[in-house]
Protein backbone atom coordinates (compact mmCIF):
# COMPACT_ATOMS: atom_id res chain seq x y z
CA UNK A 1 0.00 0.00 0.00
CA UNK A 2 1.12 3.02 -0.88
CA UNK A 3 0.42 6.88 0.72
CA UNK A 4 0.75 10.09 -1.09
CA UNK A 5 2.94 12.98 -0.04
CA UNK A 6 1.51 16.08 0.89
CA UNK A 7 4.67 18.53 -0.64
CA UNK A 8 5.65 18.20 -4.30
CA UNK A 9 9.35 19.36 -3.25
CA UNK A 10 10.17 16.22 -1.23
CA UNK A 11 9.42 13.79 -3.63
CA UNK A 12 11.07 15.30 -5.66
CA UNK A 13 14.43 15.72 -4.30
CA UNK A 14 15.11 12.29 -3.26
CA UNK A 15 13.83 10.59 -6.48
CA UNK A 16 17.40 11.04 -8.31
CA UNK A 17 20.22 9.12 -6.12
CA UNK A 18 21.70 6.43 -7.81
CA UNK A 19 20.64 2.81 -7.24
CA UNK A 20 23.41 1.11 -4.69
CA UNK A 21 21.50 -1.94 -3.26
CA UNK A 22 21.63 -0.82 0.13
CA UNK A 23 18.87 -2.88 2.64
CA UNK A 24 15.80 -1.16 2.37
CA UNK A 25 16.66 1.11 -0.51
CA UNK A 26 14.12 -1.03 -3.38
CA UNK A 27 11.30 -0.76 -0.87
CA UNK A 28 12.33 3.65 -0.59
CA UNK A 29 12.39 3.70 -4.82
CA UNK A 30 8.83 1.82 -4.71
CA UNK A 31 7.69 4.85 -2.40
CA UNK A 32 8.98 7.35 -4.13
CA UNK A 33 7.02 5.89 -7.17
CA UNK A 34 4.26 5.95 -5.17
CA UNK A 35 4.68 9.37 -4.21
CA UNK A 36 4.88 10.55 -6.91
CA UNK A 37 2.19 8.64 -9.55
CA UNK A 38 -0.29 10.39 -6.52
CA UNK A 39 1.61 13.85 -7.03
CA UNK A 40 0.64 13.25 -11.11
CA UNK A 41 4.20 12.97 -11.92
CA UNK A 42 4.47 9.94 -14.10
CA UNK A 43 7.66 10.12 -15.46
CA UNK A 44 9.19 10.02 -11.74
CA UNK A 45 7.33 7.36 -10.68
CA UNK A 46 8.02 5.19 -13.61
CA UNK A 47 11.70 5.81 -13.02
CA UNK A 48 11.41 5.47 -9.28
CA UNK A 49 9.49 1.82 -9.78
CA UNK A 50 12.11 0.71 -13.05
CA UNK A 51 14.74 1.76 -9.65
CA UNK A 52 13.46 -0.42 -7.10
CA UNK A 53 12.62 -3.29 -9.91
CA UNK A 54 15.88 -3.68 -10.65
CA UNK A 55 16.87 -4.17 -6.60
CA UNK A 56 13.63 -6.57 -5.93
CA UNK A 57 15.14 -8.71 -8.72
CA UNK A 58 19.11 -8.20 -7.26
CA UNK A 59 17.73 -9.31 -3.82
CA UNK A 60 15.36 -11.83 -5.64
CA UNK A 61 12.38 -10.46 -3.72
CA UNK A 62 9.36 -12.17 -6.01
CA UNK A 63 6.69 -10.92 -4.05
CA UNK A 64 7.68 -7.17 -3.49
CA UNK A 65 8.77 -7.11 -7.47
CA UNK A 66 5.12 -8.22 -8.51
CA UNK A 67 3.45 -5.84 -6.15
CA UNK A 68 5.96 -2.87 -8.07
CA UNK A 69 5.24 -4.09 -11.46
CA UNK A 70 1.47 -3.70 -10.77
CA UNK A 71 1.92 0.26 -9.09
CA UNK A 72 4.31 0.37 -12.35
CA UNK A 73 1.03 -0.66 -14.47
CA UNK A 74 -1.05 1.47 -12.70
CA UNK A 75 1.05 4.62 -13.13
CA UNK A 76 1.34 3.80 -17.16
CA UNK A 77 -2.74 3.38 -16.77
CA UNK A 78 -2.96 6.97 -15.43
CA UNK A 79 -0.38 8.56 -17.71
CA UNK A 80 -2.88 6.91 -21.04
CA UNK A 81 -0.19 4.57 -21.66
CA UNK A 82 -2.82 1.09 -21.99
CA UNK A 83 -0.04 -1.08 -23.45
CA UNK A 84 2.97 -0.04 -21.21
CA UNK A 85 0.12 -0.77 -18.08
CA UNK A 86 -0.35 -4.37 -19.53
CA UNK A 87 2.88 -5.22 -20.40
CA UNK A 88 3.79 -4.42 -16.13
CA UNK A 89 0.76 -6.33 -15.16
CA UNK A 90 1.29 -9.18 -17.58
CA UNK A 91 4.57 -9.47 -15.97
CA UNK A 92 3.50 -9.28 -12.69
CA UNK A 93 1.13 -12.60 -13.25
CA UNK A 94 3.26 -15.28 -13.58
CA UNK A 95 5.37 -14.28 -10.23
CA UNK A 96 2.32 -14.04 -8.26
CA UNK A 97 0.76 -17.25 -9.47
CA UNK A 98 3.83 -19.51 -8.47
CA UNK A 99 4.15 -17.68 -4.83
CA UNK A 100 3.18 -19.22 -1.87
CA UNK A 101 3.09 -15.67 -0.39
CA UNK A 102 -0.42 -15.78 1.70
CA UNK A 103 -1.54 -12.43 -0.61
CA UNK A 104 -0.21 -13.70 -3.89
CA UNK A 105 -3.58 -14.95 -4.86
CA UNK A 106 -5.75 -11.80 -4.47
CA UNK A 107 -2.90 -9.78 -5.88
CA UNK A 108 -2.97 -12.37 -8.96
CA UNK A 109 -6.98 -11.70 -8.75
CA UNK A 110 -6.48 -7.63 -9.38
CA UNK A 111 -4.51 -8.18 -11.80
CA UNK A 112 -6.63 -10.39 -14.12
CA UNK A 113 -9.12 -7.60 -13.23
CA UNK A 114 -7.07 -4.54 -14.10
CA UNK A 115 -6.04 -6.37 -17.89
CA UNK A 116 -9.98 -6.80 -18.38
CA UNK A 117 -11.08 -3.60 -17.10
CA UNK A 118 -8.44 -1.75 -18.93
CA UNK A 119 -7.55 -3.27 -22.57
CA UNK A 120 -4.43 -2.02 -24.45
CA UNK A 121 -5.15 0.66 -26.80
CA UNK A 122 -5.03 -0.79 -30.60
CA UNK A 123 -1.97 -1.03 -32.48
CA UNK A 124 -2.29 1.67 -35.35
CA UNK A 125 -1.90 -0.20 -38.61
CA UNK A 126 -1.35 1.04 -42.28
CA UNK A 127 -4.90 3.46 -42.79
CA UNK A 128 -7.08 1.84 -45.98
CA UNK A 129 -6.69 4.84 -48.67
CA UNK A 130 -9.98 6.77 -49.27
CA UNK A 131 -11.84 6.35 -52.78
CA UNK A 132 -12.77 8.60 -54.62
Amino acid sequence: MCTAVDGRAGAAEWSNPPVSGRPGEADTWDSLGCAHHHLGEHQRATACYRNALELFRKLGARHPQADTLIRLGDTHRDAGDSRAAHRSWLRALPILEELPHPDADADADVVRARLVEHPPAPVAGPREPVGY
